[in-house]
């Protein structure tokens, strides 16, 4: 694609005129030196074109012109569409300049100008508010931070035209920035003391860094495991803020049965080991007070306990 640009008017003479016609015609030899920032609200997009990549500033550069003219000095505004081809440095600026100058008068006009290896050459046509018109040169060193070294009437002009064909210019999508926040639901397919990696069926995954905060939560999980989590970008780099997993916090069985040896044992409460090493502990109600006072610590016993209001309640003993 080539790029669009409205057209440009022929550069002008170095110097600037002042004709007024309050009184008389006058023409008078001026000049002015500039500089200009860009806006905080500046639009710059990047385009690509056949020839090359295109960096578009669309808006408002502002700062201040000196002149020995006080209707040449004050603060100024440069309002219009700057484009520079990346690749060749050619480009060109399409706009309006204005400066308001001593007691309110003002002066500006319409500024077209060619950019060439990041020189502005261009041609300045207005009014000035008491009925004068000026017309001149303007040349500047151009960059993304702004116009630098300008002259209206002075400095060097570059000798530089260019012809713009046009068929669009299709806009480079800017690099995609990392959402503040990530959260995702899938299976862990690793997990470390220092991250965390969830995958998604799709093949999304998302690895997030483990704080101290989470290193004992996240330790209990292992790969294979279905987790939920909450990253937060520190650092450039996503942080875990939350975990949640079935794994974290199971489900108890309603009802647990087990053969072992008697850890310990009390009025309320039975305790064993089982033969595959795994501890149960039931509490003991009124109807098995009697038989678990006969029961001592190390004694071989099988249990039924199920849950109620809970906990472990011992529903069923039996010696072996």
């Amino acid at each position: 694609m080539i790029f669009l640009c409205t057209g440009l008017a022929a550069l002008g003479a170095t110097g600037v005129v002042l004709a007024s016609n309050g009184g008389g015609l006058t023409t008078t030899p001026v000049s002015a030196s500039f500089s200009a920032s860009p806006d905080s609200n500046i639009n710059t997009r990047v385009c690509t074109g056949t020839d090359g990549t295109y960096k578009i500033m669309n808006g408002q550069w502002t700062g201040t012109a000196s002149s020995s003219n006080a209707r040449l000095a004050g603060p100024l505004t440069i309002r219009g569409k700057l484009a520079v081809n990346q690749n060749t440095g050619a480009g060109w600026l399409v706009g309006h300049l204005r400066i308001a100058g001593d007691e309110r008068r003002d002066a500006g006009g319409d500024l077209r100008g060619v950019i060439a290896g990041g020189k502005l050459s261009g041609f300045l046509s207005g009014l000035v508010r008491d009925q004068g018109v000026i017309y001149g040169s303007v040349s500047a060193t151009v960059a993304v931070s702004g116009f630098s070294d300008g002259q209206i009437g002075g400095g060097t002009v570059v000798p530089a035209a260019v012809v713009i064909d046009h068929d669009g210019c299709p806009t480079i999508p800017p690099p995609a920035q990392p959402r503040p926040r990530a959260d995702m639901h899938g299976t862990v397919s690793a997990v470390s003391q220092s991250s965390l990696t969830v995958k998604q069926a799709n093949g999304n995954s998302l690895t997030c860094v483990v704080g101290s905060d989470q290193a004992a939560t996240v330790a209990r999980l292992k790969v294979g495991d279905t987790a939920f989590v909450k990253c937060g970008l520190v650092d450039g780099n996503y942080r875990l803020l939350k975990v949640q997993s079935p794994a974290l916090n199971p489900k108890p069985k309603p009802v647990v049965r087990a053969t072992g040896r008697v850890s310990a044992v009390s009025a309320t409460s039975l305790a064993i080991v089982s033969d595959r090493g795994q501890p149960v502990t039931c509490t003991v109600g009124a109807d098995f007070a009697t038989r678990v006072a006969k029961v001592s610590t190390g004694q071989r016993v099988s249990v039924t306990c199920g849950i109620v209001d809970g906990s472990y309640r011992l529903l069923a003993l039996r010696g072996v």
